[in-house]
């Protein structure tokens, strides 16, 4: 079992229960590819059972193919919801006995791990990562996960999201070293991007998933970005 602990605050807790080594690493590595990409702070420990109630995880990800598990088992275990992880049809419909918030197969992709852990949002938004936005008379939190691109325009950056972009008194070369990285890279002197957002990247640009933005991509960076980004590509995998 591979367990991703609370430290402190801020921190999610995920617990991956399988007797599958291979698909543990597996599972290891698509939770941390999905938490770079979404800004949510995990921290992996290795456990070898389920957790008692005394060592609650948020979200529990059980691989039944594998796994012998009981209902008293299950309902002594410590956990605030259950992902299910089956390639058997009926042990995944009898599963749900136990309300999972998703089904996910062994030889899921990176976007069906995705959309598994967006049903569950409420367990690991505490995990979130924020930005504290520098204003006049207060300061407010922006949620890195929402930010597709930064571009710097005067004394300003200008944060995009899917809503309304969001503008702050930033340099862009103070954010470069703010913000992790991955997910958030340099491509342009004006311009910051969330790699995951990125559906083709160029020698001179990269266009965005989904719409028809495209960025500039500076001579200086198109070495390192095309690195990072080949690198994304092949995380998880």
């Amino acid at each position: 079992m591979l367990r991703l602990e609370i430290t402190s605050d801020g921190v999610v807790s995920i617990g991956v229960c399988t007797a599958d080594t291979a698909l543990a690493e597996r599972l290891c590595r698509g939770m941390e590819r999905w938490a770079c990409g979404e800004c949510v702070r995990l921290v992996p420990e290795v456990l070898d059972r389920l957790p008692g109630r005394d060592e609650r995880v948020d979200i529990l990800l059980l691989d039944l193919d594998s796994m012998d598990v009981k209902d008293s088992a299950l309902q002594n275990a410590g956990y605030g919801g259950l992902i299910i992880v089956s390639g058997n049809g009926e042990a995944a419909i009898r599963a749900f006995r136990w309300h999972p918030y998703a089904l996910l197969k062994p030889d899921f992709a990176a976007p069906q791990l995705k959309e598994a852990m967006s049903t569950c949002l409420q367990l690991w938004q505490k995990g979130l990562l924020f930005l504290e936005l520098p204003e006049k008379r207060k300061r407010s939190r922006l949620p890195l996960g929402r930010v597709r691109y930064i571009e710097a325009k005067y004394h300003y950056c200008i944060f995009y999201q899917q809503t309304m972009p969001v503008r702050s008194r930033f340099a862009v070369g103070e954010l470069e070293t703010l913000l992790p990285n991955p997910p958030f890279l340099r491509c342009h002197r004006s311009y910051l991007v969330r790699v995951d957002e990125v559906e083709k990247l160029t020698y001179s640009a990269l266009r965005l998933k989904g719409d028809d933005v495209s960025l500039p991509v500076g001579r200086r960076y198109h070495e390192a970005l095309v690195r990072a980004f080949e690198a994304w590509q092949g995380r998880g995998q």
